[in-house]
């Protein structure tokens, strides 16, 4: 019998990368701290916990994980990584197949010691050209490449209605009609959230309801700062992971207005709903093209938040626009499968392969 497994690790939130996949394929969830199984759980994830390692990075000594080492060595099927775990060179039975996590600009995905790792995979996934270009230029094995787009995108592009999510922002006091602007800052890399994520939080006009979807490993005191700042005002939410049933990231981007981001994965997911983007950072200089030169039409289209101009923030807003053709130009460099069947892409290559049960 033919298996199907995500490892998560310690990230258990990497998984929103694969939920999707998730429903469609079957599977179970491989965890190694109870946080990361109380996560996964808690979305209905089928979830396997043999290791509790709590101090756990994708780095750590895998002598620790033992007893998931010999669980996965005994099964015959699958295994999907969404990141560079050391964990991948001691698994030996299964079909390893890196999906990644996001669809970033950063090259930081191709540092040399995750070459090794990305590289003992036996097949992996390719985005989009930009990011199959990137990746061949980086020292991946093209042989093992398979062009899929990303699984996650498919809802976005193919949405159900999801009224739920809707009544969240709805329920606000007096938030009937008003734009919806979703901020979403990263926290690895150049971010926004140490400063101009504050401000935003201070100037955000009442005419607008901001939702606050933070990067799932920004520190307990940075959140805990914003909380106390939101619960100020009346326009705000915090759609914390797991908070409200039936709001994620793919909602989020499917009713919001505009968009506040930065250099993350999810900048290149809002390019998938034709709206607004505003790019923020705490560091101007970090707004640069070299980093967006994949998509530089609608970099150099978009407005740019720094401390400097903040103040002007509902300006910003009021301003924004988007140029359909600088969008789907970029869209075609970064993704493969705009149609929306990355899933059943992928699918139909794992049977044939013959890598799952049909």
């Amino acid at each position: 019998m033919k298996k199907i497994f995500f490892f998560l690790g310690h990230l258990p939130a990497q998984m929103s990368h694969g939920i999707d996949l998730y429903h469609k394929i079957g599977g179970e969830c491989i965890v190694t701290t109870k946080d990361a199984k109380i996560f996964c759980e808690e979305k209905g994830l089928k979830t396997i916990m043999l290791d509790d390692f709590a101090e756990q990075t994708i780095l750590s000594d895998c002598s620790l994980l033992k007893k998931t080492i010999k669980f996965l060595n005994e099964q015959e099927g699958v295994i999907f990584f969404f990141d560079t775990f050391k964990i991948i060179n001691n698994i030996k039975s299964l079909k390893k197949i890196m999906l990644f996590h996001g669809n970033s600009l950063k090259d930081q995905w191709f540092e040399e010691w995750k070459i090794e790792y990305i590289n003992n995979c036996d097949y992996i996934t390719s985005i989009g050209p930009n990011w199959e270009k990137v990746m061949i230029s980086k020292g991946i094995n093209e042989k093992n490449i398979i062009r899929i787009g990303q699984t996650r995108c498919d809802a976005i592009i193919n949405p159900k209605e999801n009224s739920s999510s809707k009544d969240i922002v709805n329920g606000m006091t007096n938030s009937q009609g008003k734009k919806i602007v979703a901020y979403m800052p990263t926290w690895y890399g150049p971010t926004s959230v140490e400063i101009v994520g504050k401000k935003i939080i201070e100037f955000i006009s009442n005419d607008y309801i901001l939702l606050f979807k933070p990067h799932p490993e920004t520190p307990k005191n940075i959140i805990d700062e914003y909380e106390l700042l939101i619960s100020k005002k009346q326009n705000i939410i915090h759609v914390a992971e797991n908070r409200y049933k039936g709001f994620d990231l793919t909602t989020l981007l499917l009713i919001s207005d505009i968009f506040i981001v930065g250099f993350s994965s999810v900048l290149i997911d809002c390019l998938l709903v034709n709206k607004p983007i505003i790019f923020a950072s705490d560091e101007s200089s970090e707004l640069t093209i070299n980093k967006f030169e994949p998509i530089k039409d609608v970099f150099d289209h978009c407005s740019k938040l720094t401390v400097k101009n903040v103040n002007v923030l509902n300006e910003i807003i009021e301003e924004s626009s988007v140029d359909t053709i600088k969008w789907e130009k970029s869209k075609k460099n970064i993704f493969f499968n705009l149609n929306g069947d990355s899933i059943e892409t992928l699918k139909q290559f794992l049977i044939k392969n013959k890598l799952v049960n049909e």
